[in-house]
């Protein structure tokens, strides 16, 4: 669920489900957990963690309440480094919503409210949709999805604001290797009322590379990148410059 929030190749890691209930397979009760170490903590192309490693990890509980339609909520949580100066030394979301398949449509609609502890000015909320499809060419797995995010009242009080974004995902053969490799593409747009409080004017961003699972570890490196200028980007900080991170997870 959580990487379908962030939309950031391996920010987190997806987790498998973890039975309840009786412990018997099928039930509709299902957890799971995931904990990553990534050299930086990018969010939506910008690091959060002043780019620095980071420790990110999640805890995400479902319900299947019919066989196509499924409740879910989490948490998930970060140390972070964003502004000189301030209190925030950490970042925690939680996150509810329902998602589902339809006609082989993957669907999510949910919210998602990120604290940041020490700085609660930077406390903000989303709600969120989006929607997916995946393919099946034989050798090659292809899926994409898309969707929007939506807030009231953005990071640091700075208005309304959209984000919406595409990601593309390839599953490609792995006869030689043991385990599965996946190439991963993925954009967005970050539009935001009051830019002059926030920091940066609207912009793009991308991020492109590959991940590897095996053993229960998923393993990536992907490229970040934005339009912003150094100069446009929080008074000169570098924050939003290309980067390439490096992030090793696994499900618990």
């Amino acid at each position: 669920m959580k990487t379908i929030i962030k939309y950031a190749a391996l920010a987190t890691v997806a987790a498998s489900p973890l039975v309840l209930a009786d412990g018997h397979e099928g039930s509709r009760l299902e957890a799971s957990g995931n904990i990553a170490f990534t050299t930086d903590y990018v969010f939506r192309g910008i690091s959060r963690s002043d780019s620095r490693m980071a420790v990110l990890g999640g805890l995400d509980l479902g319900y299947a309440i019919t066989d196509a339609v499924s409740v879910y909520v989490g948490s998930w949580g970060s140390n972070v480094d964003i502004n000189k100066g301030d209190n925030a030394s950490a970042e925690f979301n939680v996150f509810g919503g329902l998602n589902g398949n339809v006609l082989g449509i993957d669907w999510d609609l949910g919210g998602l409210g990120y604290f940041f502890p020490g700085e609660h000015d930077y406390d903000y909320q989303e709600v969120y949709g989006s929607l997916g499809h995946s393919f099946n060419l034989g050798a090659v797995q292809p899926s994409i999805s898309a969707g929007v995010n939506f807030s009231p009242d953005n990071f640091n009080e700075t208005g309304d604001a959209f984000y919406g974004w595409t990601n593309i995902d390839i599953g490609l053969p792995s006869n030689y290797i043991p385990g599965d490799l996946t190439l991963n593409m993925h954009g967005g747009r970050q539009w935001i009322q009051d830019n002059a409080k926030f920091g940066t004017p609207d912009y793009w961003e991308w991020s492109a590379g590959m991940t590897y699972t095996v053993l229960g570890f998923d393993m990536g490196v992907h490229y970040h990148d934005t339009e912003l200028s150094e100069n446009e980007c929080f008074s000169g900080r570098s924050i939003c410059d290309t980067r390439v991170v490096a992030t090793v997870g696994r499900a618990l």
